[in-house]
């Protein structure tokens, strides 16, 4: 066999390199835009930048590339949306990633919202409900609700309190946390659990006559969830039906009580207070958040979302709403 010369060689090297670029360059761009605090936005961009670059791998089979720019977000109204509007209008970008806390990370999530963007959002708290009320495409990587009702039901479970009342206000959150306690508890040893729901705008004597109920009741242990001006109410009727006598052991969730920020004079003794920790923003979930949006990536079939992103001729706009190709696209990242 005849041996190839040195010179093919190079040549066929640099030919398959070409042919490899080419194919590559065929293929999907897929523009993001991510946005950080000031203060640790360099260290936060190089690693969006490595984690940008193992999605490629993983994607390359797919021949899509996610092709992504950050910028900050001073705590400052007017100056955010001028540096989003200017980043979302000359990148179009197809999903927006912010990393930024209250109340800043309000405004990318309004403006997403109105441009017809994806988000995917960080924001130290499933609290702040604000931030995706203003858009249907949010997605948290927040601790959720059901958090804080795994964390609640250990407790009981661990200290073999089987047989609880529930107070709650009328908020969604509420809803969402009795029914989740409620499903946890379905089983022997628990016994139902007895929920009280508060409506914001009750009377203190249809409050009274609510929590007289838990009085009478065997319960001895009562999980409260609402805002601080109900809980001030429920605690000064819970005085005058005895219920802070010590005979009950009340657990106060999330901001049901600010102890730090006011006297403690109608807390009863002896009350546990439980809250979700609030996430920081690390490497960590910049890795995270960057893993789950290539796996739905890898998930959407890939000649759906070339079609769909090449159907697009018009770019973003936090001025005018999205054209229906964007409607299409955001709906099949989101």
């Amino acid at each position: 066999m005849r041996p190839v010369p040195e010179e093919s060689m190079v040549y066929w090297s640099v030919l398959t390199l070409l042919l490899y670029l080419t194919g590559r360059t065929t293929g999907l761009v897929l523009p993001l835009l991510a946005a950080f605090p000031p203060a640790s936005a360099p260290q936060l961009g190089r690693v969006l930048r490595r984690a940008m670059g193992e999605a490629d791998s993983k994607l390359g089979a797919k021949n899509i590339t996610l092709l992504t720019r950050w910028v900050t977000l001073q705590n400052n109204t007017q100056s955010s949306i001028s540096v989003l509007c200017e980043a979302i209008e000359r990148n179009s970008p197809a999903l927006i990633l912010t990393f930024v806390d209250r109340p800043v990370s309000f405004f990318p999530s309004l403006i997403a919202g109105y441009a017809g963007a994806p988000l995917i959002g960080m924001t130290s708290g499933y609290l702040d409900q604000a931030a995706k009320d203003v858009n249907p495409m949010y997605l948290s990587l927040d601790p959720v609700v059901t958090d804080l009702a795994e964390g609640v039901f250990q407790l009981l479970n661990f200290s073999k309190w089987y047989d609880v009342v529930m107070v709650a206000d009328d908020s969604e959150t509420s809803s969402s946390l009795v029914s989740h306690l409620g499903t946890l508890m379905k089983h022997p040893p628990w016994r139902p659990l007895l929920i009280v729901r508060l409506k914001t705008k009750l009377s203190e004597k249809d409050i009274l006559n609510r929590l007289s109920g838990v009085a009478k009741s065997f319960s001895r242990v009562i999980l409260l969830h609402c805002d601080t001006e109900m809980t001030e109410k429920i605690f000064k009727i819970a005085g005058e039906l005895n219920l802070l006598s010590g005979e009950w052991m009340w657990i106060v969730l999330e901001q049901s009580v600010h102890i730090m920020e006011g006297p403690v004079n109608n807390y009863p003794a002896g009350l546990l207070a439980i809250r979700l920790r609030p996430l920081t923003v690390s490497r960590h979930r910049i890795r995270k958040a960057v893993r789950f949006l290539t796996a739905a990536i890898h998930h959407i079939e890939q000649r759906t979302l070339v079609e769909t992103y090449n159907d697009i001729s018009s770019s973003l706009s936090c001025f005018n709403p999205p054209t229906r190709q964007r409607q299409r696209l955001s709906r099949l990242l989101y």
